[in-house]
């Protein structure tokens, strides 16, 4: 509970999926990427890296909300199972 109050607690908590194609699918992404990479010029290259950053930036943002909402929910029924 400290970690929380301190704001020290982060969402994503080392969480990953258990969907079997996770970890290949991440494969796959790097993989995607570093073609590219050796393919464009440096400009699209410099785009390609902000294009990347974008996207765990919007995907942190996700995280975030998706276990904001699950904690709500978790409090909120633990509020209606306790009240008498």
């Amino acid at each position: 509970m400290e970690q929380i109050c301190y704001d020290e607690f982060f969402s994503n908590g080392g969480i990953r999926p258990n969907a079997p194609a996770y970890w290949p699918a991440c494969k796959k992404n790097g993989e995607e990427i570093a073609f590219l990479s050796t393919r464009l010029n440096s400009e699209d290259k410099e785009h390609l890296d902000k294009l990347v950053k974008q996207l765990a930036d919007t995907s942190r943002m996700s995280d975030y909300d998706n276990f904001a909402y699950g904690f709500r929910v978790g409090v909120l029924l633990m509020h209606e199972v306790m009240t008498p």
